[in-house]
């Protein structure tokens, strides 16, 4: 790395709730304070020739159950290999269809699986709410 690259770090201890002119990232559909939530997210690597940014985020999803946030966890990385796989090491964005509370979303790949991005994994992290 030189002076121009970046190695991002991440902390995510807990959930907060906020109204939506509070700004937000998910909407809830119910009050989590009682039980703990699950959310999934993307580390992955970007750059050019010129600059590098190494362990970027993305958050993907909060979900109420971890059966749930393990099955999304799953059909991202399987994306990532079988594409990475059937396009000889070329990678392309695509859209995928993941279970989101009792439905069925479509997101875009393309934060972690483009050109010069490089999905480093998919974790799940365990959050309960803030006391505030």
């Amino acid at each position: 790395m030189d002076a121009d690259d970046v190695c991002h770090e991440h902390s995510i201890r807990a959930l907060q709730l906020v109204s939506e002119h509070g700004g937000w990232d998910f909407i809830l559909q119910e009050n989590p304070k009682n039980n703990p939530y699950f959310l999934v997210y993307t580390l992955y690597d970007t750059g050019d020739s010129f600059h590098r940014e190494a362990n970027c985020i993305c958050l993907v999803g909060l979900y109420k159950y971890y059966e749930d946030a393990l099955v999304v966890s799953k059909v991202i990385n399987a994306d990532y290999k079988n594409t990475y796989e059937e396009s000889n090491h070329r990678i392309q964005p695509s859209r995928l269809k993941l279970p989101q509370s009792g439905e069925v979303v479509t997101i875009c790949t393309s934060t972690w699986k483009g050109h010069f991005e490089r999905l480093v994994s998919v974790e799940i992290e365990t959050l309960s709410c803030d006391k505030d």
